[in-house]
């Protein structure tokens, strides 16, 4: 019914070709789902092209690009602490859950501040090769 392929995006079987495996009433979900997925995606389409694309199983109008959620969004999902147990537990090497950290701080920072964050932890890492 759905796959998933490896460049972070999801590819729906051709539920109008009628496929064997499935049911009538994961067809009529599919036909429902691709058709409200694609009426904004490809709105300067007309009927008789998209009837083309269901009828040649264009792969463009049956796949359907994912893009990983933003850091807002899955803090607000689980909190913070949440958020970062998540991230600690994925990670393996310090240096990236220093590079986690730091780019969750800066995406909340503004530009002026993102600067001076920069030139500190330039210093830092200057006199941390010193030490």
């Amino acid at each position: 019914m759905i796959e998933f392929t490896g460049d972070n995006n999801i590819r729906f079987v051709n539920p109008w070709k009628n496929p064997k495996n499935l049911t009538q009433s994961q067809i009529e979900y599919l036909k429902f789902i691709i058709t409200e997925i694609n009426k904004d995606r490809f709105s300067s389409w007309s009927e008789s092209k998209i009837e083309q694309a269901i009828e040649r199983d264009e792969i463009q109008y049956f796949e359907v690009p994912l893009m990983e959620a933003s850091l807002a969004s899955k803090v607000n999902s689980v909190g913070w602490l949440g958020w970062l147990k998540n991230k600690l537990r994925r990670i393996s090497s310090v240096k990236e859950i220093k590079r986690t950290l730091e780019d969750a701080a800066t995406q909340y920072l503004d530009t002026d501040t993102e600067d001076a964050f920069q030139e500190e932890k330039n210093i830092f890492e200057v006199v941390n090769m010193m030490e």
